[in-house]
């Protein structure tokens, strides 16, 4: 079999199912979905959601 490409993605929301579901899953199946930025207007959400996925606060 092929190798799986990893598809990089945004969230826009840090709220239930953007923090609990998507962010969780690219933790939990780093080979198939990288998140690579987070755009969420409450900034201690936005923390929460960028630091294990090593997004930096600001750009």
């Amino acid at each position: 079999m092929g190798s799986k490409n990893v598809v990089t993605g945004i969230v826009i929301g840090a709220g239930n199912r953007g923090k609990d579901v998507y962010a969780n899953y690219a933790l939990n199946n780093p080979n198939e979905l990288k998140i690579i930025a987070v755009a969420e207007p409450n900034s201690e959400r936005r923390k929460q959601l960028a630091e294990p996925h090593d997004i930096p606060l600001k750009y």
